[in-house]
C-alpha cells in the first residue's frame, strides 16, 4: 500500500508585513482614521499561491477605546498579488475640552508565510481635540546651504500644509530640511498652515554650496611631463607634456648663451631643432587666466 505525503518548506525570504505609517494624526470630528497594513515580497513580485493573514488591533494610550475611539481587532487575508489592506477606526467626539490624546495600532501576522519586518509594528494615532483652542504656530529657519525649518506650539501636532514661494499648498511635516536640490540658491519663503487655523511664514536663503566650494575641489594647475620627455638628439629637443586642468595657452621657452627662443605649445608638445651642443634651460609656462598659471623649468644638455 502506497501513501503520498506532502512536505511544506518555509522559505527564509518570507513576505514582510507592517503598518503603512508609523504615526497618524486625526481631528476629533474627522469621523475615522484609516489604518493600512502593507506587505512586500523580497524575491517575487506576485506570488500566486501564497496566502497571508494579517491582524491589526488597537491599544489604548491616553485615549480610551470606550470614549474616544472604537477598538479594532481586524483580520485581513492577502490573496495573490494583493499588497495592501485597510481598516477604519472610528473616532468619537466626546465634547470635552482636551489637548491631544493618542492610542496605538499593532500589526501582527497569523501563520508562517509572513513576518513583521517591513515597517515598525506600532503606529501612534494622535487625536486632536476640536474643543481645545490651539494657537501659536511659530516657525523659524536656520542654516544656509542646508536650511532647517522648525516649528513649535501645539499646532505642530495637527495636519500641516506648506506653500513655497507663494505656490500651491500641499501636505508637509516639520521639521523639514531644504537644500539647493529642493529650492534653487537665493531668497525664498515657506508658508506653513495648520488644519486648526494657525499659520506662519518663514523667509529663508539658500547659498550655492557647490559653487562656493569649487575652488577647494579644483586641483592645482600643474605641468606634467610625459614619460621619457624631454627627448634629446644631437641637434634637437622634443618635449611632450600634459596639464592637470584645461588651459587657454602654453608657451615653451628655450634659453642658451643669453639667447632665447619660444614657441606656442598649447597642443602639448614642442620641438626645438637646429641646436648647437651645449647647456639649455627649458621653461614651460601654462596659463588658464591671468591669476591661474603654472610653470616648470629644467636644464637640458645637447
Amino acid at each position: 500500500m502506497r501513501a503520498d505525503a506532502s512536505i511544506l518548506i518555509l522559505d527564509n525570504d518570507r513576505a514582510l508585513v507592517g503598518l503603512e505609517n508609523t504615526s497618524y494624526t486625526v481631528l476629533e470630528d474627522a469621523g475615522a482614521v484609516e489604518i493600512c497594513a502593507v506587505i512586500s515580497f523580497p524575491e517575487i513580485t506576485c506570488p500566486v499561491s501564497y496566502h497571508f493573514e494579517v491582524v491589526i488591533r488597537t491599544i489604548s494610550g491616553t485615549a480610551v477605546d470606550t470614549i474616544d475611539y472604537t477598538a479594532v481587532n481586524a483580520s485581513f487575508s492577502f490573496e495573490a498579488c494583493q499588497t495592501k489592506s485597510c481598516v477604519n477606526v472610528t473616532i468619537t467626539d466626546d465634547n470635552v475640552n482636551e489637548v491631544v490624546e493618542f492610542f496605538f495600532t499593532l500589526a501582527r501576522t497569523a501563520g508562517l508565510n509572513a513576518r513583521i519586518d517591513l515597517y515598525p509594528e506600532n503606529g501612534r494615532v494622535c487625536i486632536v481635540d476640536n474643543e481645545h483652542q490651539m494657537t501659536g504656530l511659530m516657525c523659524s529657519s536656520s542654516g544656509n546651504s542646508e536650511v532647517t525649518i522648525e516649528c513649535s506650539g501645539m499646532e505642530t501636532q495637527v495636519p500641516l500644509q506648506c506653500s513655497f514661494d507663494a505656490g500651491p499648498l500641499h501636505q508637509c511635516t516639520v521639521p523639514m530640511i531644504l537644500t539647493g536640490s529642493v529650492s534653487p540658491p537665493g531668497n525664498h519663503s515657506v508658508r506653513i498652515v495648520a488644519s486648526t487655523g494657525g499659520e506662519s511664514t518663514v523667509p529663508y536663503y539658500i547659498t550655492d554650496e557647490a559653487m562656493s566650494n569649487v575652488a577647494a575641489k579644483v586641483p592645482p594647475l600643474e605641468v606634467i611631463l610625459s614619460s621619457g620627455s624631454p627627448r634629446v638628439t644631437e641637434s634637437s629637443i622634443e618635449v611632450e607634456f600634459d596639464t592637470t586642468r584645461p588651459v587657454t595657452r602654453v608657451t615653451c621657452f628655450l634659453r642658451y648663451d643669453n639667447k632665447s627662443d619660444y614657441q606656442d605649445c598649447t597642443a602639448g608638445s614642442v620641438t626645438f631643432s637646429d641646436l648647437k651642443s651645449g647647456r639649455y634651460v627649458l621653461k614651460i609656462y601654462a596659463r588658464n587666466k591671468q591669476t591661474d598659471f603654472a610653470t616648470t623649468k629644467m636644464v637640458v644638455m645637447v
